[in-house]
C-alpha cells in the first residue's frame, strides 16, 4: 500500500474536521476508557520491573499508584465529567489545533515532497517509507501549543 500525503492540506479544514470528530466521539472515548486495550492492573510486578530500570527510586510511589487505581471510580468520573469536557474541547481548543495545523501540515507536506522519488522496487519503497518516518520523528515536539518551530 503506497504512502501518500495530500499535497494540498488545508489547516482550516483540518481544524474543522478535528473539531467535528472530537465533538461527535464522546461516547467512543467513554467506551475506550471503560474497555482499555490493556488492563492497567494486569501484571503490575512485570510493569514495575521494566520501569524500575530507569526510575528505581520512584518504584514505591509507582506501585502505590497502581494499587490505588480504581477502575469503577475512573469510569464513573469519565461518564460524569470526562465525556462532556472532551466534547467541549472541540470548541474550546479548536483555535489551538488550528494554530498548530497551520504550521504542522506544511511541514509534513515539505517532508513528503523531499522523499526519494524511486518507487521501482520494494527496497526503494522501504527507503522512501523510512525517510518519511525519519522526517516525522524530526518534527516530533516542534509544533505544540505555544511552540511553532
Amino acid at each position: 500500500m503506497p504512502f501518500n500525503v495530500r499535497s494540498q492540506g488545508n489547516p482550516s479544514a483540518a481544524a474543522d474536521n478535528w473539531s467535528k470528530g472530537v465533538s461527535a466521539s464522546g461516547s467512543k472515548l467513554a467506551s475506550g476508557y471503560a474497555n482499555p486495550r490493556r488492563n492497567p492492573q494486569a501484571n503490575p510486578a512485570a510493569s514495575a520491573a521494566a520501569w524500575q530500570a530507569g526510575v528505581a527510586a520512584a518504584q514505591p510511589a509507582y506501585q502505590a499508584g497502581i494499587a490505588g487505581y480504581n477502575a469503577d471510580a475512573a469510569i464513573a468520573s469519565m461518564n460524569a465529567n470526562g465525556v462532556q469536557r472532551y466534547t467541549q474541547a472541540a470548541t474550546t481548543k479548536k483555535q489551538n489545533y488550528a494554530a498548530v495545523a497551520a504550521v504542522l501540515i506544511p511541514a509534513i507536506q515539505a517532508a513528503a515532497a523531499n522523499l526519494p522519488n524511486d518507487r521501482s522496487t520494494p527496497g526503494a519503497r522501504d527507503q522512501r517509507m523510512l525517510a518519511m518516518v525519519a522526517a516525522m520523528r524530526g518534527l516530533r515536539g516542534k509544533y505544540r501549543k505555544g511552540r511553532t518551530q
